[in-house]
């Protein structure tokens, strides 16, 4: 709409998109949207004055908004076929990788440490990007119709046996089915649909296994949807190096000093 609005606990993923809600909820942080960003934090700053720290999702390609760090998340596609949209992937020509602060790149599988620290020296503002890679981990299950949450472990000793499907409406839908595979999960059907959309009671009729698995960024679009199947995998990120973000804060209060 043409109002920034602000994330409350009742705020619905139909009115202000699946990643506002998911964010909002996993880190209670305030969130605010709109298309102009600069709107967004004004909203933002004016309904919670004690945040000083924003950090602006998709925010590389509002060059309206002054910024004290740039970090390019991108999958193993990399770059894609280095072309802008719609002929390719990209909103930013594939030279931004140059000139960012952090390019993290996230792998299916871990990949060998690049070292596990880091120093404020190769912080922002000094030259080439530090270079971090990432890996989801699941680590919980949670099932969207009761809201029963089952630990990863616990999980798969209750479930492993049972014939699962995945279904999964995001950027890269393969990432996610990878990681499954990664972590002892055999899939009998993959159902990939556009990014951000709904998840219909449709969608799954074609799917005849007694789990399907999806993201939380699906589940929470979801609040409609009754399907006693339906799991939802709850992932957590590993970092190569691991103290990324305690160096970048370190480098920025060194800048303001």
């Amino acid at each position: 709409g043409h109002t920034p609005r602000v994330v409350t606990e009742t705020t619905r993923a139909s009115q202000v998109g699946d990643e506002p809600v998911l964010m909002a909820r996993n880190t209670q942080a305030p969130v605010a949207v709109h298309p102009r960003r600069r709107q967004a934090i004004q909203t933002l700053l004016t309904a919670h004055p004690h945040v000083n720290i924003i950090v602006a999702d998709d925010g590389l390609q509002h060059l309206q908004l002054a910024r004290d760090a740039e970090i390019i998340v991108q999958d193993n596609r990399l770059t894609g076929n280095g072309r802008l949209l719609p002929a390719g992937p990209l909103r930013e020509p594939a030279s931004r990788c140059n000139t960012a602060d952090i390019v993290i790149t996230q792998h299916s599988e871990p990949k060998p440490a690049s070292g596990s620290s880091v120093s404020s020296a190769a912080m922002p503002g000094s030259g080439a990007p530090m270079q971090v890679t990432m890996t989801l981990e699941p680590v919980s299950v949670v099932h969207v119709e009761t809201g029963r949450r089952l630990l990863w472990d616990q999980w798969l000793t209750e479930y492993h046996h049972v014939p699962a499907a995945a279904i999964a409406a995001i950027g890269n839908p393969h990432r996610f089915f990878d990681m499954l595979r990664a972590n002892q999960i055999t899939l009998s059907k993959t159902v990939c649909l556009p990014d951000h959309e709904a998840i219909r009671a449709q969608d799954l009729t074609t799917i005849t296994t007694p789990l399907i698995l999806i993201t939380e960024k699906d589940a929470v679009k979801c609040d409609t949807l009754s399907d006693e199947r339906l799991w939802a995998i709850q992932v957590s990120p590993v970092f190569s190096p691991e103290n990324w973000v305690d160096a970048v804060l370190t480098a920025l209060n060194q800048r303001d000093c």
